[in-house]
């Protein structure tokens, strides 16, 4: 969920029309009484989905999730770039393996996105981070993949007071037990400032992150 530019709120996800087979990207635009401005759904024939919806500085909308590309190329990260109605102004699917989705997106400087999600290589799912920075045309400016030994991905992303990232993962790399929450701090050329970890023995796992009024983070 985002609030939109011109009022109310933007929910992405996924949906499935009857009869289909498949299901799409789909955006619902909410007025503040919550009734509907405007439904769109996104996709093709194949499996696709958001998972993370942001309102752009200029009044446009990024929605993040994952496309399937169908055969051996399997999933891959996808995003939209629409305008303040939804429409489509490009689009990008991006892929390194057999699993590969984003999971977050915030704007970042001269119209471009900050992007993050999960990308795997092999068949078990030993997911990594990846983050990616698009420009405004939506190519990439750099991307960087974080390799550990295990499990890892990136669940959620936000643009700090200072024009830098924070991204809050689950680790099975590292920390205290099966799983953990694992926090970084990343420049606009994607250098790691700093990290955090939290997390007991047990299964721990971000989903969501948001800016406090004193500049913090929750």
């Amino acid at each position: 969920v985002a609030a939109s530019a011109e009022g109310g709120f933007l929910v992405g996800g996924t949906g499935q029309q009857p009869g289909t087979g498949h299901t799409d990207g789909l955006l619902i635009h909410l007025q503040d009484d919550g009734t509907t401005r405007w439904v769109q759904s996104y996709g093709g024939t194949g499996a696709e989905g958001f998972f993370h919806v942001a309102t752009l500085p200029d009044g446009g909308i990024a929605a993040v999730g994952y496309s399937d590309a169908g055969g051996a190329s399997g999933y891959e990260l996808w995003v939209l770039r629409l305008d303040e109605q939804g429409k489509i102004l490009w689009e990008r699917r991006l892929g390194h393996g057999l699993f590969d989705s984003a999971t977050g997106v915030a704007p970042a400087p001269n119209g471009g996105l900050m992007v993050a999600g999960i990308t795997s290589e092999d068949a078990f799912r030993l997911d990594d981070v990846w983050l990616l920075r698009l420009d405004s045309a939506g190519d990439i400016v750099w991307e960087r993949i974080f390799r550990n030994p295990r499990r890892d991905g990136a669940w959620a992303l936000v643009t700090t007071s200072e024009g830098r990232y924070a991204v809050a993962a689950a680790t099975e790399s590292r920390g205290a037990g099966s799983t953990d929450a694992w926090l970084l701090g990343i420049d606009d050329k994607g250098h790691v400032e700093w990290e955090r970890l939290y997390g007991s023995e047990l299964w721990d796992r971000p989903t969501a992150l948001a800016i406090t009024s004193d500049n913090g983070l929750a």
